[in-house]
């Protein structure tokens, strides 16, 4: 094991630019809409044909149970909710 000038096992930095690299992919891009790696799928959350959130379908649930009083399925149904897949939205 190799060490750094600070005493610190090189394994331990390599590591930390593994969990930056995952965090960027992660945070918002320049839309303000999520980014994850590329084999989840990504889902759009529209109210009334206008974009509200997108990120994977368990983001958008809780989306919309965090921006509606009302079940995931009542929203859908009568206050113009709608999810679709990423790929057949832009």
């Amino acid at each position: 094991m190799k060490l750094n000038s600070g005493k610190i096992p090189d394994y331990v930095f390599e590591k930390k630019a593994k969990v930056e690299k995952v965090a960027q992919e992660l945070l918002p891009n320049e839309k303000g809409l999520n980014q994850v790696p590329g084999d989840i799928k990504r889902y759009c959350v529209y109210r009334d044909g206008e974009l509200k959130f997108c990120g994977t379908d368990a983001e958008c649930m809780r989306w919309i149970h965090d921006h509606t009083p009302f079940s995931v399925d009542h929203a859908i149904k009568y206050e113009g909710y709608s999810v679709s897949p990423k790929d057949t939205v832009e």
